[in-house]
């Protein structure tokens, strides 16, 4: 079952262009079993990564309201933390152009491939009827000034 989170807009076209960087190794993986990769989203190399903004966690108490102090810098900092070692992603980019930070990131010394896609063709690749899928882009914001609601950080497609 597919489920898609409209908090944060999708891109105009369900067939817009979608990128995929990855390494050789996920990349026969993927043409030989079929399947995409989905990572743990505390393993990534961003210690950022599914995290809130420090603005949106000072924000937590008024956006809690009546709320104790334990629940809310004891608690929820667990569930945080919790939440990251649940949750797994697969990552695309949606630019016309390539990206030096994505070579960076998902590939190994930069050395790797593209895949291109779109949102429409993954969506319809998605076979498994057992496990429930969130599709929504990631929204990268200032860590120390941003704010987004706790609900739009998971991103998983």
């Amino acid at each position: 079952m597919i489920k898609q989170f409209r908090l944060i807009s999708l891109p105009e076209t369900i067939d817009a262009p979608l990128s995929r960087y990855t390494s050789f190794d996920r990349l026969s993986d993927l043409l030989e079993n079929r399947s995409l990769y989905f990572r743990r989203a505390d393993l990534y190399k961003d210690s950022l990564e599914g995290t809130m903004s420090r603005s949106t966690l000072l924000q937590r108490p008024s956006f809690f309201e009546g709320a104790t102090d334990h629940w809310i810098y004891e608690t929820m900092p667990l569930i945080d933390g919790q939440t990251r070692k649940c949750v797994y992603v697969n990552c695309w980019h949606n630019s016309e152009s390539e990206s030096l930070q994505m070579w960076e990131n998902y590939t190994i010394k930069n050395k790797g491939v593209m895949i291109k896609s779109s949102l429409n063709k993954i969506r319809m690749s998605i076979i498994d009827t057992q496990t429930e899928f969130l599709i929504n882009p990631v929204q990268y914001i200032n860590y120390e000034k941003g704010h987004i609601l706790s609900v739009g950080m998971v991103n998983c497609a």
